[in-house]
C-alpha cells in the first residue's frame, strides 16, 4: 500500500465486492452488474405502477421512498432470510413487500441483472481458479451472504486465510469464526496489549502502557475546539510535526465544519476526509436552481436567483438589465409564479403605464418616468421570454434518456458550459462530478430504457442522485488529520483527540429498517440492535488504541443550553481507565479570541495585555478598530449630536449641498415632510441619497395598490355622476348609481388581467356577493346617501396643484404657505386632493380616502400628520373660501366611515354631516393649522441643516420601514435618554 491507501498492485490487494465482481465477469460474461442508481430506477418504476392505495406509494413517490425500499431489500439479501422473513402471516404490509420484493427480482432476472445485494450470493455458486492463494483482512463480524461467499472460496481454491480482530471481551467480540471451520479456530498471541481492550466488560483495566490518557469535558462544541486547538500550538512548538497529530470524532462533517471556522484564526493547517452531498455544492445548486425552474412553477424568485447566479452567466455583463431590475419589473406586475403570468402580466403592465401616460391628469415628471419604466419591461421581457421558452421545452414527459438530453439541449441554447465556468480546482470537481452522473444516467437508460417520467420526477430523482453522490472539501493531504473514528481502526498517531463524545454522536444505533416494525426485524435478525452496539464498541476501542504517545478525551456537557451530555462511551473511559484531567490554556494563539480581548479592554478603557493583543501589521487598521469602538461607545450614547446619527449640520459641503437641493425654490409634498417629521434617518436614505426598496408583491394587491383603486374607482364615479347630475345621489338614485360603480370597478380590475380565489375574495369585498353580504363600494354608497340632503356638494375628485400638464387641476403653479410670526418664512408645496366638498356658503372641506387606519387629531397636533392642514390652507389660498374640516373617508371591509378629525365649530350645519367626529374640544381649528405650517418649516429648515437623525420617540420606530434593517434607532437609547432629561428637571 502506498501512502494514499491505494494498492500497489490492484490485481492482487482489492475489497471482497470488487473480488466478487471480478469472479462474475469473468465466469459469468452474460450477467451484468448494474450499481445502486439503476437498481434505484428499476424500484421506482415498480412503484410508479404500484396501486396509489398502496402503503409504498401512497402520499407519491420520492427517491427517499425508493432508497428506503432499496435499502430494505438490501438488508433481507444480506441475511439471507427471505423464506423466514416472508412467511410471516397476515401481514398485509409483509405481503406487499414480498409482491415488490419478487417483482424487482424479476426485473433483474429478465435482463440478466445482478444488483449489489445479490453480488455475493451468485459469486458463491461459481467456481474459483483452484490455484489461488487468498488472505482475508479487515473484514469483521460479516453478513450471511459474505460468509457463503468464503466458504465457497476456502473449498475451491488453493489456499484461504481469513485473519479477522478477537479478544475474550464478549461485549465486543462474538465471532470467532467457527461459520468458516469445523476445527477450533487458532487465537493469535496479543503482542500489543492494550489496557482499552477490556472496556465494556465490567472489569476495571489499568494502563501498562506510558502513554498518557487526558480526559476533559467542555461547556460547548466551540470551547471543546479552540481548546484543542491552543494545545496543538503548544505540542507544536515543543518539536511535535502537524502530521502527527490526528482528530478523530464519532461526527465527521460537523466537526469539521466548525474545526475550519476555528482552525483558520489559530493559523493551523489540516486535512480532513469528510465529504459532503454533491447537492450541497454551491455551483452544482446553481445548476439544479435552474433545472427547477418549471417544476415548481416558475416563481418570481426563482428566476431572479438564476439571473443572479454567478456561474449561469444568463445577464451579460454590460447588459442595462440587472436582477434587481428583474425583480422589480416582476413585483410591478404583480408575477408570483406561472408561465402564462411572466407571458401575460409584462404587457399588460405596459398596457396600464401607456393609459397612464396618456392620461391628461398625469403630471409631465411622471410621464418621464413611465417612459423609463416601459423601456425597462420591454428590456425584461425580451431577456426572459426565450429563457421561459427553453424552460418549457423541459416539461414534456419522456424517458431518462429524454430529459437528459433535453438538458443538454438546454445548456447548449442558453450558452452555458459546465467545463468552463469553473472558479476554482473545487468548482472543477463538483462540475466533473456533475457531467460524469449525467453520462452514468444516459449508459443506465441504454441498459434498462424504463418507463417515461414526468419532468418533475426527473428532477426529483436528480436531486436524489446528486444527494448520494459525495464531494471532499478539506481533503489537502497536508496538515493535522481530521478523522472519522471508523476509519482510525490500524492507524497510529502519537497524538490523538477523541472529541466530540456526546450521547448525541456516539454510540450511533440505527433505527427500524425503513418500513418495518420491532418485531419485524427480528424476524429478520434477532440480534440486529445488539450487533451495532458491538460495532461501535469496536470502533471506538480500535480509535482509542490508534495512539502512541498521548490521547485526549473530550466531550461538551451542556444539558441546559445545548441537551449535549458525556456519551455513556466516554463514561466508560472515565470510570475505568487511569486518566489525567486536562486543563486547557485559553486560546491566547487565536486571532478572533486576540481581537475580542483587545477590544474588550478598549472598550472598558483598561489597559490590555501586549502580549495577547492581535498583531496588526497596517497602523491604518488599528485607528479603524479604535473609530469604531469610539463610535459605538461614546458617539451613538446619549442626544443625537454626531454624524454617526446622521447629525452633519457641522459639515459646510454638506450642508450647503443640502441647501441648494432643498432652498426656497424646492416644491415639496405633503407626504415628503410627514417623512421627515415621522422619521428624518428614513427621510435621508429615501430623498437624499435615493434608495428605494423593492415593491411588495401580494396575490392579489399590496394595502397601498390597493388604496389607489379604490381612489380611482370613487374619483371616476363621482366625476360622472355630478358631471351627469349635478347632485349626490339620493335614495331614490341608489340602484342606478350602484351600477355605474360596479362598472367602474369591474373595468379596472379587469385591467390587472388577474384571476384566482384571492382575487375572487378581493372582488368580493368591493363588489360584495349577491345576496349574502353588501361590498365596500355598496357601503360606501350608503353613507353618501344619507349625508345627500347636507349643504355640501362633492365638487373636486382626485384634483390636483403645482402639477403641470394635469387635467383635473386646480392650479398648475405650487402654493407658497407663509409661516405666521416669521418674516420672509415661506415653503411651496403641490399635491394630489382626494376629495373636496364645498357648501352654499361658500366653506369647503376636505376629505382623504383611507384603506385602513388613518392618523388622529393628536398625530395633527404633533405635526406627524401634514395633510389635512397643509391641504386646507392650500385650496384656501387657491380658491379664496373658508377651510370648515379636514377629514378622513376609511374605507374597509370592517368598516365605512367619514370622520372629521379637524374641523371648525363655527361651522356646525357642515360638519354635523360626518358620521363621526374627533374631541377637539376648546382647541382652535386656524391654530392647528398655523401650528402644523410651523411644524413643516422646522422640518424644511432641518433638511437644509443636515439633520437626519432616528426618531427621537420610542414609539415612532415602525416595524413595516423599508429602511428598518439598518437602522441604528435603539429604544434603549432613547429610554435611556428621556429617564435623564427627567431626572435632571
Amino acid at each position: 500500500m502506498n501512502e494514499e491507501f491505494s494498492a500497489l498492485r490492484k490485481d492482487a490487494v482489492t475489497t471482497p465486492a470488487r473480488f466478487a465482481a471480478g469472479l462474475l465477469r469473468q465466469k459469468s460474461p452474460g450477467l451484468l452488474l448494474i450499481d445502486e442508481m439503476l437498481a434505484r430506477q428499476i424500484l421506482y418504476d415498480i412503484l410508479q405502477d404500484t396501486d396509489k392505495g398502496s402503503i409504498f406509494a401512497r402520499f407519491g413517490i420520492s427517491p427517499g421512498k425508493v432508497s428506503d425500499l432499496f435499502m430494505l431489500f438490501q438488508e433481507i439479501r444480506a441475511y439471507q432470510n427471505e423464506n423466514a422473513f416472508f412467511s410471516q402471516e397476515k401481514n398485509p404490509k409483509i405481503a406487499e413487500l414480498q409482491r415488490l420484493y419478487f417483482q424487482y427480482q424479476s426485473i433483474l432476472s429478465q435482463n440478466n441483472f445482478i444488483d449489489g445485494p445479490s453480488l455475493f450470493g451468485r459469486a458463491a455458486a461459481i467456481q474459483p481458479d483452484k490455484n489461488l492463494c487468498l488472505f482475508v483482512y479487515g473484514v469483521r463480524s460479516p453478513y450471511p451472504d459474505l460468509q457463503i461467499f468464503f466458504q465457497n472460496l476456502k473449498r475451491n481454491v488453493a489456499s484461504f486465510t481469513y485473519y479477522h480482530p478477537y479478544t475474550e471481551n464478549r461485549k465486543i467480540f462474538t465471532d470467532r469464526g467457527e461459520w468458516l471451520s469445523d476445527s477450533p479456530v487458532p487465537i493469535l498471541p496479543d503482542t500489543h496489549y492494550s489496557a482499552f481492550l477490556q472496556l465494556f466488560s465490567g472489569e476495571k483495566s489499568g494502563n501498562r502502557s506510558s502513554m498518557k490518557v487526558f480526559i476533559r469535558e467542555f461547556r460547548s462544541p466551540k470551547e471543546e475546539v479552540e481548546s484543542i486547538a491552543q494545545e496543538i500550538i503548544r505540542l507544536v512548538d515543543e518539536g511535535l510535526a502537524y502530521s502527527e497529530i490526528a482528530i478523530g470524532t464519532p461526527d465527521l462533517s460537523s466537526v469539521t465544519s466548525l474545526i475550519n471556522n476555528v482552525f483558520p484564526q489559530f493559523g493551523l493547517p489540516f486535512t480532513s476526509s469528510a465529504t459532503i452531498p454533491l447537492s450541497s455544492s454551491p455551483v452544482i445548486q446553481a445548476f439544479v436552481q435552474l433545472l427547477e425552474i418549471p417544476s415548481r412553477g416558475y416563481r418570481r424568485e426563482d428566476l431572479v436567483e438564476a439571473y443572479s447566479s454567478p456561474y449561469l452567466g444568463l445577464l451579460n455583463a454590460n447588459s442595462p438589465v440587472t436582477p434587481i431590475t428583474v425583480d422589480k419589473i416582476a413585483r410591478e406586475a404583480f408575477i408570483i409564479d406561472g408561465l402564462s403570468s411572466w407571458t401575460t402580466s409584462l404587457p399588460q403592465l405596459t398596457t396600464r403605464l401607456r393609459d397612464l401616460f396618456s392620461s391628461p391628469e398625469t403630471p409631465e415628471y411622471r410621464r418621464k418616468e413611465i417612459e423609463r419604466e416601459i423601456q425597462q419591461i420591454e428590456m425584461v421581457s425580451a431577456i426572459t421570454q426565450p429563457i421561459l421558452q427553453h424552460l418549457k421545452s423541459l416539461e414534456p414527459s419522456g424517458t431518462l434518456q429524454k430529459h437528459i438530453n433535453s438538458v443538454r439541449a438546454l445548456f447548449s441554447s442558453l450558452k452555458i458550459n459546465p467545463s468552463k465556468i469553473a472558479g476554482t480546482v473545487q468548482e472543477g470537481e463538483d462540475l466533473r462530478q456533475f457531467s460524469t452522473l449525467l453520462c452514468e444516467m444516459e449508459k443506465n437508460s441504454s441498459l434498462y430504457r424504463g418507463r417515461e417520467i414526468e419532468y418533475p420526477d426527473f428532477v426529483k430523482i436528480l436531486k436524489g442522485e446528486l444527494q448520494k453522490r459525495r464531494t471532499q472539501r478539506h481533503r489537502t493531504g497536508q496538515g493535522i488529520r481530521v478523522i472519522g473514528i471508523r476509519e482510525l481502526q490500524d492507524q497510529k498517531f502519537p497524538i490523538l483527540f477523541l472529541m466530540d463524545l456526546t450521547n448525541e454522536r456516539l454510540p450511533y444505533v440505527p433505527g427500524h429498517l425503513p418500513y418495518l416494525t420491532d418485531s419485524e426485524e427480528m424476524v429478520l435478525n434477532p440480534d440486529m440492535k445488539r450487533m451495532n452496539l458491538r460495532d461501535e464498541r469496536f470502533y471506538f476501542i480500535s480509535a482509542l488504541c490508534a495512539s502512541t504517545r498521548g490521547l485526549y478525551v473530550t466531550c461538551t456537557n451542556a444539558p441546559e443550553k445545548d441537551g449535549l451530555i458525556p456519551s455513556p462511551f466516554f463514561r466508560e473511559i472515565q470510570q475505568n481507565i487511569p486518566t489525567l484531567e486536562w486543563i486547557p490554556s485559553p486560546p491566547e494563539a487565536s486571532t478572533r479570541f486576540r481581537q475580542a480581548y483587545a477590544g474588550k479592554c478598549l472598550g472598558g478603557r483598561t489597559l490590555p495585555n501586549p502580549s495577547i493583543l492581535p498583531e496588526i501589521a497596517d497602523p491604518i487598521r488599528l485607528a479603524d478598530l479604535l473609530s469604531r469602538i469610539n463610535i459605538e461607545y461614546f458617539h451613538r450614547t446619549g442626544e443625537y449630536d454626531s454624524p454617526f446619527d446622521g447629525v452633519l449640520c457641522e459639515d459646510v459641503e454638506i450642508c450647503a449641498c443640502l441647501d441648494g437641493r432643498f432652498g426656497d425654490e424646492r416644491i415639496y409634498s405633503v407626504s415628503v415632510l410627514e417623512k421627515y417629521a415621522s422619521c428624518p434617518f428614513s427621510f435621508y436614505l429615501n430623498h437624499v441619497l435615493g434608495l428605494e426598496a423593492l415593491p411588495d408583491v401580494e396575490i392579489t394587491l399590496s394595502p397601498a395598490d390597493k388604496g389607489t383603486l379604490i381612489h380611482h374607482i370613487l374619483a371616476q364615479f363621482y366625476a360622472q355622476w355630478i358631471h351627469e347630475r349635478g347632485t349626490p345621489p339620493l335614495a331614490e338614485d341608489r340602484d342606478r348609481a350602484l351600477q355605474q360603480l360596479r362598472l367602474i370597478t369591474e373595468k379596472e380590475l379587469a385591467d390587472f388581467g388577474k384571476d384566482g380565489p384571492a382575487w375572487d375574495a378581493l372582488k368580493s369585498d368591493l363588489l360584495g356577493m349577491g345576496g349574502y353580504h353588501k361590498g365596500i363600494l355598496e357601503r360606501f354608497l350608503d353613507v353618501e346617501i344619507a349625508r345627500a340632503q347636507s349643504r355640501l356638494c362633492p365638487a373636486f375628485f382626485e384634483c390636483s396643484f403645482g402639477f403641470e400638464g394635469v387635467g383635473n387641476s386646480i392650479s398648475p403653479e405650487p402654493v407658497t404657505i407663509h409661516v405666521k410670526g416669521e418674516e420672509g418664512a415661506s415653503f411651496k408645496i403641490r399635491g394630489f386632493i382626494d376629495r373636496v366638498d364645498v357648501s352654499d356658503d361658500g366653506t369647503f372641506t376636505i376629505s382623504d380616502y383611507k384603506a385602513g387606519n388613518h392618523p388622529k387629531l393628536s398625530e395633527i397636533m404633533s405635526g406627524k400628520s401634514l395633510q389635512l392642514p397643509l391641504y386646507l390652507r392650500s385650496f384656501e389660498i387657491l380658491t379664496g373660501k373658508k377651510a370648515a374640516a379636514g377629514a378622513y373617508y376609511k374605507i374597509h371591509r370592517k368598516e365605512v366611515s367619514h370622520q372629521a378629525e379637524l374641523y371648525d365649530p363655527a361651522h356646525p350645519q357642515v360638519i354635523e354631516v360626518f358620521s363621526a367626529r374627533s374631541r377637539m374640544g376648546d382647541t382652535c381649528f386656524d391654530e392647528v393649522i398655523e401650528q402644523s405650517i410651523r411644524s413643516a418649516w422646522t422640518s424644511i429648515q432641518s433638511i437644509r441643516c443636515g439633520l437626519f437623525h432616528p426618531p427621537k420617540d420610542p414609539c415612532e420606530s415602525s416595524a413595516y420601514c423599508d429602511f428598518r434593517k439598518i437602522c441604528r434607532f435603539s429604544k434603549f437609547r432613547v429610554l435611556e435618554l428621556g429617564e435623564s432629561e427627567g431626572g435632571d428637571d
